[in-house]
């Protein structure tokens, strides 16, 4: 028995499967077997479909956003037209070819010994030496689970490894800027700090969210290869993953220290900005009440004079009456009403009724009837 195992983005299992009986008449079955979601249950991996026919066995599996198509068979007269017409209906990200036999560890680049069997990779072969009966399960569990995770780990390294240059190179900048940054009061230096602590902050999450990545994935990986014997190279494959890792943690750590950096001199800005925005506030109110009270004394002379000139013009009996009386309650009518007129414009603004406004009214009342009251009495 040989097979293959096809590795894609799971997305594209529901279009693989609509195809699946498509494909399977390259191997010219009698008979074609489907089982959806079979009761059969692996260790590792999700078995989404099982397909048989004559002496081929056919697996969809999956392990989160990887999806493998697992293919054994005996003839591999019909395996390469087969594969032909998988790769037209999905994008695959590798294909491995799987040969059942004698392991020698100098025909393979690196090997684990497993459960059943001892396992060689060398390009795109996988050797099995079976070593105890019921190894079929391990080829289609534990061989397709330690793949998938080696793909992701791979290709996730040279996703960072393709930016990783730009990122050092960017927060190396934004290091330069914010030693150089000495006055804050140029609005050149403010800009380029809140750009360089935009960028810090895009680079950490970004780096962040791929170290949790590789580390939840060597986790994996160190637990499944966990009391297994592991060749030479394949030890040094993980360690290269682990060293960067570490790479990245470092380059996080400064990140770190230079996003820190940033944000205490911004707060220091910010705070600069405050005590001048509240230094500014307290001169607009210091300037707004001298408005105001020289608005309410021009309203008072204002008052004052036309309260004056109108009784003189209404009451015969003006020049009779005490200049001290006149002045006492013409000044408390005007006082009276400039703080009526602030009352009302308070509780227009604020909504807002102040009680003190009665006692205002009152007094105007109060003033007006003075003013009545002393026409009568004061007489030739």
């Amino acid at each position: 028995m040989n097979g293959v195992y096809i590795f894609f983005r799971e997305e594209s299992i529901e279009n693989l499967s609509r195809n699946l009986k498509k494909l399977i008449k390259n191997f010219e079955c009698e008979k074609i077997n489907v089982q959806i979601r079979p009761s059969e249950e692996l260790s590792f991996m999700n078995v989404h479909f099982h397909v048989s026919c004559n002496s081929v066995d056919l697996y969809i599996l999956s392990l989160e956003n990887i999806a493998c198509l697992v293919v054994f068979y005996e003839n591999g007269d019909k395996i390469k037209k087969f594969l032909e017409d998988v790769e037209k209906i999905i994008d695959v990200i590798v294909t491995k070819y799987l040969v059942l036999g004698k392991l020698e560890e100098s025909d393979v680049e690196s090997y684990l010994d497993l459960e059943k069997g001892r396992v060689g990779f060398r390009d795109d072969f996988i050797i099995f030496e079976k070593k105890k009966d019921g190894f079929e399960k391990c080829l289609k569990d534990e061989i397709p689970y330690l793949i998938s995770h080696l793909i992701r780990v791979e290709s996730t390294k040279k996703l960072i490894e393709g930016m990783i240059y730009t990122v050092k190179e960017e927060n190396l900048n934004a290091a330069k800027i914010i030693d150089s940054i000495k006055d804050f009061e140029q609005e050149e230096s403010i800009n380029n700090l809140f750009h360089v602590y935009r960028v810090l902050s895009l680079n950490y999450s970004l780096l962040r969210k791929y170290i949790s990545f590789l580390s939840e994935e060597l986790v994996h990986l160190d637990n499944f290869l966990k009391n297994k014997l592991e060749s030479e190279s394949f030890l040094k494959k993980m360690d290269g993953y682990r060293n960067f890792l570490n790479i990245l943690k470092d380059e996080l750590t400064r990140i770190e220290v230079d996003l820190d950096r940033a944000k205490k001199l911004i707060d220091i800005i910010q705070t600069k900005t405050n005590l001048d925005l509240n230094k500014e506030i307290l001169k607009l109110q210091k300037r707004g009440y001298t408005f105001r009270v020289a608005a309410s004394f021009i309203e008072f002379v204002v008052v004052f004079y036309y309260t004056l000139a109108a009784w003189k013009t209404v009451s015969k009996n003006f020049v009779y009456i005490p200049t001290i009386l006149k002045l006492f309650l013409v000044g408390m009518l005007s006082i009276s009403i400039v703080f009526i007129t602030h009352h009302i414009a308070k509780y227009i603004s604020e909504k807002k009724l102040e009680k003190s406004l009665y006692f205002f009214i009152a007094v105007v009342v109060l003033s007006l009837a003075g003013i009545v009251l002393s026409g009568i009495l004061y007489t030739k």
